[in-house]
């Protein structure tokens, strides 16, 4: 990541060491997740703010990171929780004026061969699954659960 920009994005890559392949897994095309944050940041832009801040203020290029991972090597699965960030968008004291929240969290499931991935704000956790701890949910008894796609 570049720590002079106004943002700083996420991005987990995973690499193949036999192929000598690497594949991006975060972030993913079409994820709501991130599709609402994006819409949610763009609503609230300056552009005032941005020029006189210096932030470029590109709503696909909200600042993210890592917070935890776990790995279940049993399942073939790992979680990553993520913080979504309102950083180079809103002064914090800007945020808490309007009522914006300065970041969201979340949980990233991903189970591998085949790739597999579902995501889920981690409030949402205890009352979709029953837990709220990440190790549980890569369990082979939990993870099919995790992973079943809403229709």
């Amino acid at each position: 990541m570049v720590h002079f920009a106004s943002t700083h994005p996420a991005q987990l890559w995973l690499y193949d060491l036999a192929g000598r392949r690497s594949q991006r897994i975060y972030p993913q095309a079409n994820d709501p997740l991130r599709d609402n944050f994006k819409r949610r940041l763009a609503d609230v832009i300056d552009q005032a703010k941005c020029r006189k801040n210096d932030w470029a203020c590109d709503p696909d290029q909200f600042s993210s990171h890592v917070e935890a991972v776990e790995f279940n090597e049993q399942s073939g699965a790992f979680a990553v929780q993520m913080i979504f960030s309102t950083e180079g968008f809103l002064t914090r004291d800007d945020a808490e004026k309007s009522g914006a929240r300065t970041k969201d969290e979340y949980v990233y499931i991903y189970r591998l061969g085949p790739l597999a991935w579902r995501a889920f704000p981690i409030h949402d956790l205890r009352p979709k699954f029953g837990i709220d701890s990440l190790k549980e949910l890569l369990t082979p008894e939990k993870l099919p659960a995790v992973l079943v796609q809403p229709r």
